[in-house]
């Protein structure tokens, strides 16, 4: 689920290892004769818990290791299977596709309240089909204005004034890399194709805010792609209910250590414990997963892009994560059905 961040916040990982820490270096006081090296590993825990600009120093680490082990080359494919369409990168997915068309500045924030209400209505009906689905919606830009992409489970009906995608047509689009079939490279910062070079970058922001990033696709070579995971009735009572005792557990602690609990906390609060009487009374429960795919013809018309693509989202209110070490597995997240589902 793409969340704000702040500069430097601490989870409950990062509190462990913290702790650890300080546990180590209590150890290192009692035992002079081996301060040194527990100090060593006191300062190496801790450095490695503490979190800034959206991970901690373990998780980049841990995205470097993965990047250097791992295979550079992805394939992906779109082909088609009967009336459906069968995603494969890096997992495999069967989904319907519908496109829909718009003309002018798309605002799914609120602007275009019916089409938002019927995006909501399709995550709902997802909810009572039993099991875990994606529906995933995909912006990019054509002649006449913004056009959505809309996959969704096969046995969930789509959307009215949508137009079902059948056959051979726009396979291609489906990937967002211009061809059906496609080996991908991957780079630490950006993925190249046979035709072209691309790079993922992740909204951080909550659902409300993140509808606006739609507003980002202006011209060719910008896709704006959400997949929200509904999750099943029958988990998502215990995931609600599980966030809700956490958060009440720490909110506790906090005030019997004598900290003042922020507007910001009590306003979590809120939101959590609205979450949870939500889903008790059957509203759908969803991870969400918003990016942009920025491709171009060269590096540094890629770059040039990535730029005013950042400062558009900028003056929306919204921060975009660049996916260093990650963009093999974030372009395959983002395809139609989430193939790759990566929680974020």
């Amino acid at each position: 689920m793409s969340e704000a961040t702040s500069p430097i916040s601490l989870s409950r990982a990062q509190w462990a290892a913290m702790s650890l820490a300080a546990l180590v270096s209590a150890s290192a006081l009692l035992d002079p004769s081996r301060a040194v090296p527990l100090v060593m590993v006191a300062v190496a825990v801790g450095a490695l818990a503490i979190r800034f600009a959206g991970a901690s120093c373990a998780d980049r680490l841990a995205c470097a290791t993965a990047f250097v082990t791992r295979s550079r080359w992805t394939r992906v494919i779109a082909a088609v299977s009967g009336d459906e369409f069968e995603m494969v990168a890096r997992g495999r997915r069967r989904v319907a596709l519908e496109i829909l068309e718009t003309r002018g500045r798309l605002d799914l924030s609120g602007a275009d309240a019916a089409l938002s209400s019927s995006l909501a209505a399709l995550v709902e009906r997802a909810s009572r089909l039993g099991g875990d689905h994606f529906v995933s919606w995909h912006v990019e830009h054509s002649t006449f204005g913004p056009r959505i992409l809309i996959a969704r489970p096969p046995t969930l009906g789509g959307l009215s004034d949508a137009v079902a995608v059948v056959g051979q047509r726009d396979l291609g689009a489906l990937t967002g890399l211009g061809r059906s079939d496609s080996w991908v490279l991957e780079r630490w910062g950006h993925l190249r194709t046979s035709g072209e070079v691309s790079c993922v970058l992740s909204v951080l922001a909550d659902g409300s805010v993140a509808a606006e990033a739609a507003a980002l696709v202006r011209g060719p070579g910008v896709r704006v792609s959400t997949v929200v995971r509904v999750i099943s009735r029958q988990r998502a009572d215990r995931v609600a209910g599980r966030h809700a005792l956490r958060f009440g557990a720490d909110t506790s602690l906090t005030t019997r250590l004598g900290f003042r609990t922020r507007a910001r906390d009590r306003l979590a609060a809120s939101s959590i414990e609205r979450r949870e009487g939500d889903v008790a009374s059957g509203r759908a429960l969803t991870q969400l997963s918003v990016t942009v795919l920025v491709s171009a013809a060269s590096p540094p018309e890629l770059e040039a892009r990535v730029r005013d693509v950042t400062e558009r989202a900028r003056r929306l209110g919204l921060t975009l994560r660049r996916e260093n070490g990650r963009q093999a597995t974030s372009l395959c997240a983002q395809l139609p059905g989430a193939p790759a589902w990566v929680a974020s």
